[in-house]
């Protein structure tokens, strides 16, 4: 009999009735079982049960967002499809348990699957059971409290009720359902939104920033979710300073101490190993112990922050790949099209999502926001590609075999682990950063091309054999802390080279529409170890920008966030972080010189030696230029200012020790310096410039 006329009759009486086939009960209304339904009817009696009455493809969800027309593309009621079409019967309703035992089945039947809807319990009996309700959460495999549910309403939280078979009951139908659509699309829209692109370190802690005043935030990201995978993207480990630190201090709570208690490593200072097997020598970067930079994996602080603004609000739409065809010239102050081609189970989609909130572009050197300004005529910039890459070699935990500086002859004793390890070569250098697991994250820097460089040494026998050879020559005394030199050359012929450059914009924010952070806008090198905490400043200097023109004790509010007031905090932070970002991209590319070459010089130790003892002896007067760039930031301590009074400062440092020649005279310099000469040639020299500048040294602190 007809599953139509079968339906007809009561429920207790419908299974005295004669069948024509053995009965089918499908557990899901996804494309599974969807697909074995329509496979199965030819042959058997087939019920779907589904939690909702329309069939739904999530993947196109952000698009339906965006365009509502679009949902009527993607959806369709099983009652029409499934009953009117296919001939196959649909129960609305939650399966709660299937019992497949002997004495739970009747009348012929292998078992029951127990069915929850509005009219109260139903139990169906089948012959056979297909369950097709995804892997996120079958029937015998509930959520209860394994993990945080989306917050309700969000697309998160719809994708997952999608995997789940059913939906709230705010969204058993397809009206209903495309109600919340049009909700979520007016938060997006809202004047107490906001869209961050990018969802790298900057970007995630943007987001929490703006969480924290009370917008509504989605952050897009062109890459899967880093929190699902072991490893991804660049694992160099990263110097946190207290510069970049001082965005996460704002946030107020335990946030800081998570970071730095759980996730870092401190580190006092340089640990040099010269030439030739030579000394092994300590140069710290403060005036004592309590100024150091940390050392973190870039990878581990991303989850960390990405987590932190998921768990407080944010929406992350990961695998969403930005075109530069977003349209942000637009007659409206406010508000912008972005393009993002989204890859969903080896499917991908083309979606746009029209905004009426302001974007912050997080995006990385290689932003796509950048990219489409550019397109547009609203910016310019240009990204610089220096000829030296850099490769990853791994050292192992040493143990008890510490390759820390040992000290003696005046010099500093450190331990290995609390140091950055430079290996200085003159045109290449080997550095080598703590992990918390006691293993180091080394990095050798060298010519992408030339005689010596990456190119030369390819993974055949002749470029081993010549890898060889080079890394015996420049570096055999990391060798045994690498494990030995067969291990050295098989990471450097075989691990990808990574490429080195600065991007320069030269406008940052376009009205109220758009504001470029972070690498989006100044990506650097990494010689001064200052690039996340360059980013990191963005965001204080933004939210400080967001607190005058938009919110009120903190809080955004709705009245006060307009597309003037936008574009005025837009164009607040450009005119206050550009000149800086221009001087620290300067700095940084000096630093390679230094690092790589003058590290190993035993006149610029003698130099850093007398700095160091000249900001303990007057710390109101001077202090250096890596402990301004590291621990500077309040005090007009910004780094276009540090810039100009580290100009100044080594001028004063030259010609302290002008008389001082030999290697002897060098290495008591510290010692014979002449305190009296120093502390008049400060006073004449740098404190006018710091009275001018409006600097206050008492500020450089950790």
């Amino acid at each position: 009999m007809h599953h139509v006329a079968r339906s007809l009759v009561p429920g207790p009486l419908r299974y005295f009735l004669p069948k024509t086939a053995k009965r089918v009960v499908v557990v899901g209304g996804g494309p599974t079982g969807l697909f074995c339904a329509d496979r199965l009817r030819h042959h058997f009696e087939v019920t779907v049960v589904d939690g909702k009455d329309y069939f739904e493809f999530t993947p196109s969800i952000l698009r339906a967002v965006a365009d509502p027309a679009h949902h009527s593309h993607i959806t369709f009621n099983y009652r029409d499809v499934l009953e009117r079409q296919l001939g196959v019967e649909f129960v609305l309703g939650e399966a709660t348990s299937i019992d497949a035992t002997p004495e739970h089945a009747s009348l012929g039947h292998t078992g029951a699957v127990r069915v929850m809807s509005g009219a109260g319990d139903n139990r169906l009996q089948f012959d056979y059971c297909v369950v097709a309700v995804g892997a996120s959460n079958g029937l015998w495999k509930p959520r209860l409290a394994r993990e945080p549910a989306p917050p309700a309403g969000t697309i998160a939280a719809m994708q997952m009720n999608s995997m789940k078979g059913h939906q709230s009951a705010a969204e058993r139908t397809l009206d209903l359902r495309r109600q919340t659509l049009q909700d979520l699309r007016e938060r997006i829209g809202s004047a107490k939104g906001a869209v961050v692109v990018g969802a790298g370190l900057v970007g995630s802690l943007c987001a929490v920033v703006l969480l924290r005043k009370g917008f509504a935030v989605h952050v897009f990201e062109r890459y899967e979710d880093i929190r699902s995978i072991p490893s991804a993207g660049r694992s160099i480990n990263l110097a946190i300073t207290s510069r970049g630190l001082r965005a996460i201090r704002s946030l107020g709570g335990g946030v800081y101490d998570d970071i730095v208690g759980k996730l870092t490593t401190k580190i006092r200072g340089r640990i040099i190993h010269m030439p030739q097997g030579g000394d092994v020598l300590f140069q710290r970067y403060g005036k004592d112990d309590s100024e150091c930079n940390y050392s973190v994996s870039r990878l581990d602080l991303n989850k960390f922050l990405i987590d932190l603004a998921a768990k407080e609000g944010a929406e992350y739409h990961f695998s969403h790949a930005l075109s530069e065809s977003s349209d942000f010239t637009g007659p409206e102050a406010i508000g912008c099209q972005l393009h993002f081609t989204r890859r969903a189970a080896g499917v991908e989609e083309r979606v746009r999502v029209q905004l009426e909130c302001p974007v912050i572009a997080c995006d990385g050197a290689g932003s796509r926001v950048r990219y489409a300004l550019r397109r547009s005529g609203l910016t310019t910039f240009t990204e610089e590609l220096i000829s030296r890459g850099y490769k990853e070699v791994l050292f192992p935990n040493p143990g008890d075999k510490d390759f820390g500086a040992p000290g003696g002859d005046g010099g500093e004793a450190c331990e290995g682990r609390y140091g950055l390890h430079i290996w200085p070569r003159g045109d290449h250098m080997l550095m080598a950063l703590v992990n918390l697991d006691g293993s180091f994250t080394g990095t050798i820097y060298m010519d992408n091309e030339g005689e010596e460089s990456f190119a030369t040494f390819a993974d055949t026998p002749e470029g081993r054999a010549k890898c060889t050879a080079w890394c015996e020559k420049h570096y055999s005394d990391a060798l045994p802390h690498v494990g030995g030199i067969d291990c050295m050359v098989k990471q450097i012929v075989t691990n990808p080279t990574g490429i080195l450059g600065t991007v320069r914009t030269s406008t940052w924010a376009v009205q109220g529409k758009v504001v470029l952070i972070g690498d989006a806008c100044h990506a650097m090198v990494p010689f001064f170890g200052q690039g996340c905490n360059c980013g990191f400043e963005d965001t204080l200097w933004l939210s400080r920008f967001l607190d005058e023109h938009c919110c009120a004790e903190g809080k955004c509010m709705p009245e006060k966030c307009t597309a003037d007031n936008f574009a005025k905090a837009f164009a607040a932070l450009e005119s206050e972080r550009k000149p800086n970002a221009d001087a620290i991209c300067d700095m940084a590319l000096e630093n390679f010189r230094e690092m790589s070459d003058k590290t190993g010089d035993v006149r610029f130790q003698a130099l850093k030696k007398v700095e160091n003892k000249l900001e303990n002896q007057f710390p109101d007067k001077i202090r250096s230029r890596y402990a301004m760039v590291c621990y500077g930031g309040e005090g007009n301590v910004s780094y276009a200012n540090t810039k100009r009074l580290g100009v100044v400062q080594w001028e004063i440092l030259e010609e302290l020790c002008s008389g001082m020649v030999d290697d002897k005279a060098l290495a008591k310099a510290a010692e014979n310096v002449d305190l009296e000469r120093a502390k008049a040639l400060l006073e004449e020299r740098l404190v006018p410039l710091h009275r001018e500048l409006n600097i206050d040294l008492s500020t450089v602190r950790h």
